[in-house]
């Protein structure tokens, strides 16, 4: 028989090797997925892995709820001991952690790296430092008006390569505000289910990003980060993508018919069922053309 303990429940917040799709994910296998968060602090490149340290800023990671056996084997593995904190690697601390798709906050259990280091990720999020790192061109996912050609070729000119696909556990929305406080813009969101929002993948280089950077108002209005991306052939990647500011979300609306035709043209172009998008825009409760 399991012992109590071990059935008992807590959420951890992960920012760097135990993200999934990075080496030391597989300890996070019998854990139940969360979605993505923040938490508050600056994270610093330690070499062989990131380091947490307090202080202003946010950090992008993922959360799991795993049971007090599993959390055990977590702090082995980050050279954490509760009886001696002094000779730790990381400290586990309880923070506050802020669900990106709708903002809500979860208190969380949070390894903080345990000596000083200088070397900071000024964005915060590490698999998009480390594609960064490794990749001079990057693949990146359009989920609103970007999927449509004639936008994101004005935006950033062509674009080498285009696929078409999904992110699993994500749906559409728009619950993002827009800088006027009038309109809604495109978001993901994560659910957890076994739902899957269409979406398309475009090739491209470190300047066309940071010039989509730009017209996505990174990072007041939109954060660049990571999703994991299923093309219609071929097995999933890591992909970046925009994902709402926590401060600009509001509640899921219909957008304006301007911002909504971009979308729906590129769903054409694409050759994408657009039922789903109709289907959000059903639910929505609001009326559309």
């Amino acid at each position: 028989m399991v012992a109590a303990e071990e059935k008992q429940i807590s959420m951890v917040f992960v920012y760097g090797t135990l993200l999934s799709g990075l080496h030391r994910h597989e300890a996070l296998q019998s854990a139940i997925y969360g979605g993505p968060a923040i938490v508050e602090g600056q994270l610093h490149d330690a070499g062989d892995y990131p380091a947490l340290q307090q202080g202003s800023g946010d950090v992008i990671g993922e959360l799991y709820s795993v049971s007090s056996g599993l959390l055990r084997r977590l702090d082995r593995i980050e050279g954490y001991y509760a009886d001696d904190e002094s000779a730790s690697i990381f400290v586990r601390k309880v923070v506050t952690a802020h669900r990106l798709s709708d903002g809500s906050y979860v208190e969380v259990c949070c390894y903080f790296y345990n000596s000083y280091i200088d070397n900071r990720v000024s964005h915060g999020d590490y698999r998009r430092y480390l594609i960064e790192q490794s990749n001079a061109e990057r693949w990146l996912v359009a989920y609103g008006s970007n999927m449509s050609l004639s936008r994101i070729t004005q935006r950033v000119g062509k674009v080498k390569a285009i696929a078409k696909g999904s992110v699993d556990k994500f749906r559409l929305a728009f619950n993002k505000c827009a800088a006027n406080g009038a309109e809604t813009f495109a978001n993901l969101i994560f659910t957890g289910g076994d739902e899957s929002c269409p979406v398309v993948a475009y090739r491209l280089t470190e300047e066309q990003i940071e010039q989509l950077d730009i017209h996505e108002g990174v990072p007041q209005h939109y954060r660049r980060s990571t999703v994991w991306f299923t093309p219609e052939e071929g097995e999933s990647i890591l992909a970046e993508t925009y994902l709402a500011s926590l401060d600009k979300l509001i509640k899921d609306v219909i957008p304006g018919g301007k911002y909504l035709k971009h979308i729906y043209t590129g769903y054409k172009e694409h050759g994408l069922d657009n039922q789903y998008l109709d289907s959000i825009l059903d639910n929505s409760g609001v009326g559309h053309d």
